[in-house]
């Protein structure tokens, strides 16, 4: 099946942080059709910026909601792959929680 050309969707960034939205289709099993599917990377801003990169997985998530449970089959796997900067020991604040599996957790 053919697949579309990428496109990029503009992120609140002090950094120029975007997403690079690739949509294309697989066949994990040969006996069953082919499967949407949707790779998306990203380089999520870096250094003290923890409200900013979470407003960018916020926007980034709602945009693959919408996608998914608008215009796209149901059946549409999402991948999200890059950079996230999350680092469980600091993250750049002195009343530090860990960030990175609590929020996807209750995200994605």
């Amino acid at each position: 099946s053919p697949t579309q050309a990428p496109y990029v969707l503009r992120l609140q960034s002090r950094m120029g942080r975007n997403l690079l939205v690739y949509d294309s289709f697989v066949r994990p099993d040969p006996s069953k059709p082919q499967r949407p599917i949707t790779v998306s990377t990203v380089h999520l801003e870096s250094l003290d910026s923890q409200p900013l990169r979470e407003a960018q997985l916020n926007d980034i998530h709602n945009h693959l909601h919408a996608r998914k449970t608008s215009s796209l089959p149901e059946d549409r796997i999402c991948l999200v792959v890059g950079d996230f900067n999350f680092d469980d020991e600091r993250n750049f604040k002195i009343d530090h929680r860990p960030v990175a599996n609590l929020f996807l957790e209750h995200k994605f």
